[in-house]
């Protein structure tokens, strides 16, 4: 089952509709940098819109499958530490 964690939820003025696919889901309203490897720990997929996710956080993140920008660009992320 996928775990879904949305890190910064509070930043969306819209609704973000949940999957059909079995999973778990954690809402954050927002995560400080610091808090962002703790969070992504237990998540298959992580969304966020405007946290930073970075090669530290993603280095402890194993279960990590898919992470969802709800944003444009894709400049928070660190594509490199991605692949």
């Amino acid at each position: 089952m996928e775990h879904i964690v949305f890190l910064d939820s509070g930043s969306l003025k819209a609704e973000i509709r949940k999957p059909k696919f079995a999973h778990t889901w954690t809402n954050f309203p927002t995560t400080s940098p610091d808090q962002v490897a703790e969070r992504l720990g237990p998540a298959t997929i992580a969304i966020t819109n405007k946290i930073p996710v970075r090669a530290d956080a993603l280095a402890k993140a194993k279960s990590l499958r898919l992470i969802a920008v709800a944003a444009t660009g894709t400049d928070i992320i660190d594509l490199a530490a991605c692949r």
